[in-house]
Parts: C-alpha cells; structure tokens; sequence
C-alpha cells in the first residue's frame, strides 16, 4: 500500500520528528522544575513540546514495524546506515511514519 504525501507537508513533518530530542529535553526540565519563571509563555511552551512529542511517539509506534523499530530509529536519529539489503524497507517504514505524522500534526495528506 503506497501512501502519497506532499513533498513540503513531508519536509515539514521530517522537520518536526528530528526536533524530537529538543522537545524530549524541554519536557523533562518542565516537568523536574528546572524552568526558572514559569509564565503563561513558558507553560505553553511546554504544552505544545509535549503535544510534539507524543505525535512523534504515537505516530512512530502506530506506523513502524515492530521488528524494525530499533532500526529506523537509529537511522532517522543517529545516521546509523542499514545493510543495502535493508534500507528500502526501512526508507518504507519512514514514508509511512512521516505520513501518519503529518497527519497527527493536522498537516493534509493527498
């Protein structure tokens, strides 16, 4: 099943999954009270990085083959390169994870 997405809908749901870590990083300095002041600013800061990260989360595991999870990780995150013999299926996976993403994210999908 070939799901199509529009090229900047893609770069922009691609863009927002490689922020995990940084929305990963704001949410957990939230949550461990290491924000100084918090504001109605910062708090809303916090809503919407937490609201990022879960679409990253939920959309990845709803949409990555579990056997395969590890491997797109590494991948998408950490330039780790997959075998010749794998990287077709995990750019696949990809696809498929960037299109539920921007579907998670309110982005239209064609």
């Amino acid at each position: 099943m070939e799901l199509r997405i529009d090229k900047k809908k893609k770069s922009a749901a691609r863009a927002v999954a490689k922020m995990y870590y940084d929305f990963k990083i704001s949410v957990e300095k939230f949550e461990n009270g290491l924000v100084d002041n918090v504001t109605e600013a910062t708090l809303y800061t916090y809503q919407e990085n937490k609201r990022y990260m879960e679409a990253i989360e939920e959309s990845f595991n709803h949409s990555v083959n579990s056997y395969n999870k590890e491997k797109v990780w590494d991948w998408f995150y950490h330039d780790k390169k997959p075998e010749a013999h794998e990287e077709r299926q995990l750019k696949s996976e990809i696809d498929m994870w960037m299109f539920y993403l921007s579907r998670e994210l309110g982005y239209e999908t064609i």
